[in-house]
């Protein structure tokens, strides 16, 4: 909230919509937004996956298992607070294999549980209890499982329908919000909140893909500016080139060009550009030419979409004639 604080007072911002992942506008963090002192201020985020099962299994609350649809989005109200219901195919199989992973766990647990009872070292019923309830919800699993206990008796057993109910939502997550739909409807307020990969990508290019930027420790104060400039106009550039060449980064804007050169960065088109822009020196009757390779077609196409194009004159120089 110090961060909002300081925002609007800095920039001097009455009304904003502040657009954060899960993991910075948490459930607590909503609920001071809704404080009078932040009435202009309207949030994006979505729901944790511990938050998404507890209202699946709040009875009062309209975000069913039925209503979840791979193909549209579905969007339900309650309380002032919106919830969309998104599917991402890419988390699909992942979120599938982190349950059943979960759910082996909790049913080991169980096992073990039901071994110590039947060898008669756990016999009374609080302490199976308390052994049970140590771990039939710690990675909140319980649903998925019936169990029956009493003194010396333990069992238990996997409940299969609801567990095929729940593979059902695998891939899906669930946008919330209070901003009014009249601002902004259904599909742009997905658009709003997926806006964050290009944040995680920002981050992601500077650090680790395109410009490698390490960490640099600064005291004064006007050094750490600088750093700070440097890093975004090094972005800046990083930017301006994707733009550039979206048409033949994979998973950006792309015709035919994307297919002919299989690119899947910047670091790769410089790479190549590299790989194919060689300059060879040749020495003739002791003098000493210096030529370019011939270019490749996927070269020539890079080259066009950067508006870079070589002179007449470097060209003679490049490819001399006779």
């Amino acid at each position: 909230m110090n961060k909002i604080d300081t925002m609007r007072r800095e920039f001097k911002i009455n009304e904003m919509i502040f657009v954060g992942d899960r993991g910075m506008l948490t459930a607590a963090r909503r609920n001071d937004l809704q404080e009078a002192e932040y009435e202009a201020v309207k949030y994006i985020s979505a729901l944790t996956r511990r938050e998404f099962f507890e209202f699946l299994d709040d009875q009062d609350h309209p975000l069913q298992l039925t209503l979840f649809d791979k193909k549209n989005l579905v969007e339900v109200s309650h309380e002032g607070v919106r919830y969309v219901l998104s599917f991402n195919p890419d988390k699909e199989l992942e979120d599938r294999q982190v349950r059943l992973r979960l759910i082996a766990k909790t049913q080991e647990k169980l096992e073990m549980i039901q071994r110590n009872v039947e060898n008669g070292n756990w016999k009374e019923e609080k302490v199976i209890a308390k052994k049970l309830h140590a771990w039939i919800n710690k990675w909140r699993m319980a649903r998925f499982f019936t169990v029956e206990y009493s003194k010396g008796r333990f069992s238990f057993s996997r409940n299969e329908e609801i567990i095929e109910k729940y593979e059902a939502i695998d891939g899906f997550y669930v946008i919330t919000s209070d901003v009014v739909e009249e601002v902004l409807d259904t599909a742009n307020l997905r658009f709003r909140y997926k806006s964050l990969i290009q944040v995680e990508q920002a981050f992601r290019s500077t650090k680790t893909t395109e410009l490698f930027i390490l960490p640099i420790r600064h005291w004064n104060p006007e050094r750490v500016k600088g750093h700070i400039f440097l890093c975004m106009l090094s972005y800046l550039i990083i930017w301006k080139a994707r733009k550039l060449f979206a048409g033949i980064i994979s998973g950006e804007p792309a015709g035919e060009a994307t297919k002919q050169t299989d690119c899947h960065s910047l670091r790769i088109i410089w790479e190549r550009l590299n790989q194919w822009m060689q300059i060879g020196k040749l020495k003739i009757n002791g003098e000493t030419k210096e030529q370019l390779n011939p270019l490749t077609n996927e070269a020539k196409k890079i080259l066009e979409l950067a508006g870079a194009s070589l002179t007449k004159k470097r060209k003679e120089y490049l490819f001399p004639v006779g």
